[in-house]
């Protein structure tokens, strides 16, 4: 990727006149270019300090400034660019089971003792797998599905289960009645649980996976619910998984605060993604507004086995799709990174 500025044809030639840009903006950043070198080492951490470097910098004279949100996506994405050349890392050599499974549920475990509650908000949430999980790990769990099929598995699995609430509920922006596009699995060997694929919105899908009937469906938002005390109004993880419908949640939720909120997103040459839908730049856009500026992404590219991670990025690895985790307070971020480095592997 080569942003608006940039027109060399290597990433040290485009390390060079990001440098050149950034020594007109203000005097007060200092060896400039050791920190550009060490992003090109791929230091994750460094990139995200000079990003909040460069955003601060937004109160000086506005003709300094005009260039910073293009000069730090520029940098970010001269990362990707690194990370598609050089592949990712290596891998923990004990990756366990269970976190190449669900890496994100294992971070999540990982970090409930430092959050302030143990409140889980799981959207999306199935028959409750997830939700199990994340039970076991410390938290309490409110559980919504639309699709009655799968509903009935997880409200019987909330009947034995202490600390699960499971609501028959679609969840979106504004309380209304909507159509669930239900998806079947049309593959001879009947490889795909269609039933992770149901979807308020109709979406490119898989030759052998597609929608072929719809489900009328009850539709609230998260501030609504919270209004009439269904859910409370801060917890520790909002877990969003609504096949592309992820970035209206977020939309309704009011005042409902989560410290982190966990997206779904897919990169348009992933086949979910090639109509726009899922668009990891959109939800950081979103969220970064609301306050969330740190952010990991989770990615999978199952057609190279891969399962990686990387940080503070808007773009996506080509075909890849996962999950991307965002944070109000950087420590907990710190933590998260500290957590991911131990076992996954970084992508930059």
């Amino acid at each position: 990727m080569s942003g608006p500025g940039l027109t060399a044809a290597s990433p040290g030639d485009a390390a060079t006149a990001v440098l050149e840009r950034i020594e007109h903006l203000t005097s007060l950043m200092m060896e400039l270019e050791t920190i550009l070198q060490s992003v090109v080492l791929n230091d994750s951490m460094i990139i995200d300090a000079l990003a909040q470097m460069l955003a601060t910098q937004q109160t000086m004279e506005s003709r300094h400034m005009r260039d910073v949100g293009d000069l730090i996506e520029e940098v970010r994405g001269m990362r990707i660019d690194l990370a598609r050349a050089a592949g990712p890392r290596q891998a923990p050599a004990r990756l366990s089971t269970e976190i190449a499974a669900e890496p994100e549920v294992a971070l999540l475990a990982h970090l409930q003792p430092y959050l302030p509650n143990r409140i889980a908000i799981d959207v999306g949430a199935n028959v409750g797998d997830i939700a199990g999980q994340l039970i076991e790990a410390g938290y309490e769990v409110f559980a919504f599905e639309p699709f009655g099929g799968s509903f009935a598995t997880l409200q019987a699995r909330a009947a034995s289960l202490p600390g699960l609430h499971a609501f028959q509920l679609a969840i979106s922006k504004a309380d209304d009645v909507g159509t669930l596009h239900v998806a079947v699995d049309g593959s001879d060997a009947k490889k795909w649980n269609a039933s992770l694929f149901h979807s308020l919105v109709p979406h490119p899908m898989l030759d052998d996976l597609r929608f072929n009937q719809t489900e009328a469906v009850q539709i609230r938002s998260l501030a609504s619910l919270a209004a009439e005390g269904a859910v409370p109004t801060h917890v520790a993880v909002l877990k969003i998984d609504t096949e592309g419908h992820d970035q209206a949640v977020i939309d309704g939720l009011g005042s409902v605060h989560s410290e982190v909120i966990v997206t779904e997103f897919w990169d348009n040459q992933h086949p979910f993604g090639t109509a726009g839908h899922g668009e990891l730049a959109t939800a950081v856009t979103q969220l970064r507004g609301l306050g969330y500026l740190s952010h990991i992404v989770i990615y999978r590219v199952d057609t190279e086995g891969q399962l990686g991670f990387y940080c503070n990025s808007r773009a996506t690895l080509p075909h890849s799709w996962g999950n991307a985790v965002f944070f109000r307070d950087h420590a907990l971020f710190g933590k998260a990174v500290a957590w991911c480095d131990q076992n996954l592997a970084r992508a930059l």
